[in-house]
């Protein structure tokens, strides 16, 4: 029974270790090791170190908890109400991690003592492909006359550059959360430090706006906590401070950031926006007008006025259906172009799949996490929850499996880091 015990906690921590390792690769590679995290937890439930301990957790927890199962329930609930199920059954597979990570995670005590090993594995593996990106794009330089960046950067993953940035992200958070909150050797520090720039580099080429504005944001407000509880080195400023100027020195050198960073300040297209908010239908050629920012504006008007139209916003248009009845509106203002194109705000989005009462059960989930995080005083939680709410201001993450994983996956581990730093062999960076 000893060694049956071993093979399921070993067996369980190598698979949640295997899941924060393929975040850059392809789901078919990272979903394997979500199968087998739930066989091992299973086995690990009845014979090893982790128990059902509903009972032990605060109302914070059970709330979190509470709200994901029935947010998914909703999901399921959905279906009756749906036309094409087909459609309905693949979004219900796609939505199984919110089922399945609060289940699990909230549920596996024994990750607690493991969890830096974890974070570590993550933010190690999104740097070590950065560099692989990295190099690629460098000799597409070298051999065409022109940097990759955007999604022609992450295409050798197949990867969504604005989801990819996420994953950076979450890495640059949880190393500057470990330079700021441990005694570190040397020489560990230098390495965190590399992998920061590194980071911060591959941020700029994905070249998404709102992530790298975030990300900026949120490393300069940990700092300045860092500098009001324990001071900080002028030679800490001076290296960041340099690094921050030749970064982007660098990268306002390629067009497609530069073209990126300027639609901040464009109106382009929203002059569409208006022809199709006063009824209208815009040209085929006018379609090449719309930036990131007036394409959203015009998509979240659309999700709306079609569930207003349809008298459908208590219960929503359904996960199944909405593609199809989008589409269809799409071709009918002219946008043909954009068909299949979900509605970039996953606020909007869910009220409109799933109406008012799917929207109130997914907020719950976060306003429940909130309370977690701040009774924890856990701000490593805190902040990703909250840089997590601002991306989905602008996009779908509940669109795509690789992205609902990432999200629920750390939303559902963070907890556990708790208000310390776990004591594991850190103080010398062994």
């Amino acid at each position: 029974m000893k060694g049956v015990k071993v093979v399921a906690d070993k067996g369980f921590l190598f698979s949640v270790i295997g899941i924060a390792a393929t975040f850059p690769f392809s789901y078919k590679i990272s979903n394997p090791w979500i199968v087998l995290m739930v066989l091992f937890w299973l086995g690990s439930i009845f014979v090893g170190e982790n128990r059902w301990r509903f009972n032990q957790m605060n109302k914070w927890e059970k709330w979190s908890l509470s709200s994901f199962i029935l947010f998914f329930l909703w999901h399921l609930l959905s279906l009756s109400y749906s036309e094409d199920l087909s459609s309905g059954i693949k979004a219900i597979e796609s939505k199984l991690s919110l089922l399945v990570f609060p289940l699990v995670l909230f549920n596996a005590n024994s990750l607690v003592k493991r969890l830096w090993l974890i974070l570590r594995v993550f933010y190690v593996s999104i740097a070590v492909s950065i560099i692989y990106l990295l190099i690629n794009s460098a000799l597409h330089y070298f051999t065409e006359g022109s940097w990759l960046t955007y999604h022609d950067f992450t295409a050798p993953f197949n990867a969504h550059a604005v989801f990819f940035s996420y994953f950076l992200f979450l890495s640059i958070l949880i190393v500057v959360y470990e330079l700021n909150n441990s005694e570190l050797s040397r020489t560990h520090k230098l390495l965190l430090i590399i992998l920061l720039v590194i980071s911060f580099v591959g941020l700029l080429f994905c070249a998404s706006k709102n992530v790298s504005i975030v990300t900026i944001f949120f490393s300069l407000m940990i700092l300045a906590r860092r500098f009001f509880q324990k001071g900080l080195r002028l030679k800490e400023v001076l290296i960041f401070l340099i690094a921050s100027v030749i970064i982007l020195i660098s990268a306002l050198q390629m067009d497609a950031v530069k073209n990126r960073m300027a639609e901040l300040s464009s109106g382009s297209g929203m002059e569409n926006f208006e022809i199709i908010r006063s009824g209208g239908e815009i040209g085929v050629n006018d379609n090449l007008k719309y930036n990131g920012t007036s394409l959203r504006i015009t998509l979240w008007y659309l999700g709306m006025d079609e569930l207003i139209e349809r008298d459908r916003l208590l219960i929503g248009l359904s996960p199944a259906d909405r593609r199809g009845i989008m589409n269809q509106r799409y071709n009918e203002v002219g946008m043909g172009p954009y068909r299949d194109y979900n509605l970039h705000n996953q606020f909007i989005q869910t009220v409109v799949e799933l109406g008012i009462v799917g929207l109130l059960l997914y907020l719950i989930i976060y306003l429940s996490l909130f309370g977690l995080a701040i009774k924890q005083g856990n701000y490593l939680l805190l902040v990703f929850l909250t840089a997590t709410v601002i991306f989905q201001l602008t996009e779908s993450i509940l669109e795509r499996n690789k992205v609902i994983v990432f999200v629920m996956f750390f939303l559902c581990l963070l907890p556990a880091l708790k208000n310390t730093i776990e004591n594991e062999d850190r103080h010398t960076g062994n």
